[in-house]
C-alpha cells in the first residue's frame, strides 16, 4: 500500500530522536533529509 505511512526514527544523539510520519511516496526525501540534518547536527 503505497499510502501507507510509517515513522522513521533516527538516533540524533544519546537521548535525541526524530520522528517523522509521512507517506512512503516522500520516503527518499525524508532519508536524505534527515541525513542532512545528522550530518549538521553532528558537526554543529
Amino acid at each position: 500500500d503505497s499510502t501507507r505511512s510509517f515513522c522513521v526514527i533516527q538516533i540524533v544523539s544519546a537521548n535525541e530522536e526524530i520522528f517523522c510520519n509521512y507517506s512512503v511516496r516522500t520516503r527518499p526525501l525524508i532519508e536524505n533529509f534527515n541525513l542532512q540534518l545528522i550530518d549538521y547536527l553532528h558537526k554543529s
